[in-house]
């Protein structure tokens, strides 16, 4: 189906809006409370949990549970994932959805019982293995 939903960065006073498509109608904005600006934003679906996930120029990562018929966003947490800019990439493994959240230390992203974990990635040795 089509997203009815999108999370728009905005520069200016550093903040994420929730807007309701088609109609461009603001449904939240929520103030990120900090300097550097978000590069990449994503929504994702893991075990059933909505979440907006938010990587920024400066390595750290917020996420949010996010309820899809408000726009309301809650329990926010934060992580720092590296030093570089973050940019967030959904896929598929096993049947389940996971975030590749690519930096100076490429890190997927993944739900068991319902709380996000963070795992770092070798990529020289993901190379050898699915290239040998």
């Amino acid at each position: 189906g089509k997203s009815t939903l999108c999370a728009v960065g905005l520069w200016i006073d550093i903040s994420i809006n929730i807007i309701k498509l088609p109609d461009l109608q603001d449904l939240n904005k929520e103030l990120l409370g900090r300097v550097i600006i978000a590069r990449s934003v994503l929504f994702a679906q893991l075990e059933g949990v909505d979440y907006l996930i938010i990587g920024f120029g400066d390595g750290h990562m917020t996420n949010y549970i996010f309820d899809t018929n408000t726009g309301q966003l809650s329990n926010k947490k934060e992580i720092s994932l590296g030093t570089q800019s973050i940019s967030l990439k959904k896929f598929k493994y096993k049947g389940s959805t996971q975030v590749f959240a690519c930096s100076d230390r490429p890190t997927i992203i993944y739900s068991k019982y319902k709380k996000l974990g963070f795992s770092t990635v070798n990529l020289p040795i993901l190379f050898r293995e699915l290239y040998t």
